[in-house]
């Protein structure tokens, strides 16, 4: 005998399937906001991180060593007094695991 429709079991596998389906683009979707998360975040540390080393090998201007508490985490830096001498800045970002560092040197223009 033939009926028309679908029966109970093939709707639960339909369901089933559709459930794994659904979880499966669920997890994508966290794990790329959070990669975009962390990827804005490297991006504002780095500009940050830019500025100021701008501003330190900008004619005139020697930050020796400190830190400043910026909207979105936490700089500090060390600037040695000589010319030439290796100096660092660390920004730590409120969003990403680890602090992003950048080392320079400042040169005397003359």
């Amino acid at each position: 005998m033939n009926r028309a429709g679908t029966s109970l079991p093939e709707v639960l596998v339909a369901v089933a399937i559709l459930g794994i389906g659904l979880a499966g683009v669920a997890a994508l979707t966290r794990l790329s906001v959070s990669a975009l998360v962390r990827v804005r975040a490297t991006d504002e540390a780095q500009a940050a991180l830019q500025s100021f080393v701008d501003s330190a090998t900008a004619a005139g201007t020697r930050p020796s060593a400190g830190s400043r508490e910026l909207e979105f985490g936490d700089l500090s830096w060390d600037v040695p007094a000589g010319a030439g001498d290796s100096a660092w800045a660390r920004f730590e970002h409120q969003a990403l695991p680890a602090p992003v560092e950048i080392a320079f040197v400042v040169r005397v223009v003359p």
